[in-house]
């Protein structure tokens, strides 16, 4: 009995799961900076915190940064991303 498929490391590329990664984080925030929140905390749980703070500030943060709310929030709020 079969129940997944085994993939090899060349089955992905290095830049298509760093795109993959970053579509999902901004799934999962998006609707709290539609909620009007300003700031919102990421945490690394892996194996490689440096790794996750220069993919932060490398590629997340900008892509974060960039989001604004898609429907009304209170006319204070702003989009904030600390690392």
């Amino acid at each position: 009995m079969h129940i997944g498929y085994k993939l090899s490391s060349e089955a992905f590329s290095p830049a298509e799961l760093v795109r993959q990664a970053l579509r999902a984080e901004e799934a999962v925030v998006r609707p709290f900076v539609d909620a009007g929140f300003d700031h919102i905390v990421l945490n690394n749980a892996g194996p490689d915190p440096d790794g996750f703070i220069d993919f932060f500030a490398d590629e997340l943060a900008p892509r974060l940064r960039a989001l604004t709310p898609s429907g009304p929030v209170p006319s204070t709020a702003s989009t904030q991303v600390v690392p």
